[in-house]
């Protein structure tokens, strides 16, 4: 039972690191279009 905590902890700990960072990396690509476009 305490492993299973443990794995949907990390997981979701995952999932919320690629998900950040996926935001990330869409705002600086949308940044640097707006850049390119002015």
């Amino acid at each position: 039972m305490q492993s299973y905590v443990l794995l949907v902890m990390s997981a979701a700990i995952y999932l919320g690191i690629v998900f950040s960072g996926l935001i990330t990396a869409f705002l600086l690509t949308t940044i640097l279009k707006g850049v390119k476009l002015i």
